[in-house]
């Protein structure tokens, strides 16, 4: 087709030398399509030569990953998530969501309360270095409930961290 021709020009006049040839050149696009191969016939002067074209220009199967510093965080930290993929252009919108594990045997309401802002999904951009950060806040809710586990999870990456319970509620004591 047009579109995989330089100059997407599919006719166009060849001259012919005093030895009698004329060279016809096509130049071929890669046109970066996984398409098989394709057969490319040039006619003239009511003869035609044909020859297999190789497809070179295999589609790229995106990658990604999770890359953080942080393997737990403390109640009130902030944590980057760094999403980092290949073969993913710059400008595109990944979805994310995060959930969050509570200690086990400890009752658990609502983990939104564990996020500032309470938001537990998103869209991160992918900037031209094939990466995109995630910033999650977590908030201090004074509230004695052990460790809980965040993860979080784009385009089948997942990263998870230990959020360990700094806002540890004292006990009383009461005297008779």
């Amino acid at each position: 087709s047009a579109a995989d021709v330089s100059g997407g020009s599919l006719s166009g006049n060849a001259v012919v030398n005093s030895s009698g040839i004329a060279t016809i050149s096509v130049s071929l696009l890669n046109d970066i399509l996984t398409e098989g191969s394709e057969t490319l016939t040039v006619s003239a002067g009511g003869a035609s030569a044909s020859t297999l074209v190789n497809d070179t220009s295999k589609a790229v199967t995106p990658t990604y990953s999770f890359f953080t510093n942080n393997s737990t965080a403390n109640e009130g930290d902030t944590i980057n998530f760094e999403l980092r993929t290949s073969g993913v252009s710059a400008g595109t919108e990944i979805p994310y969501s995060i959930s969050i594990q509570q200690a086990v045997g400890v009752a658990y309401s609502d983990p939104s309360k564990d996020v500032m802002g309470g938001i537990l999904s998103g869209k991160v951009t992918i900037n031209a270095n094939g990466q995109g950060v995630i910033s999650v806040g977590l908030t201090n809710d004074n509230q004695t409930e052990g460790y809980e586990n965040l993860s979080i999870s784009a385009a089948g990456a997942t990263a998870q961290i230990r959020i360990s319970d700094t806002s540890l509620t004292v006990p009383t004591a009461s005297t008779r």
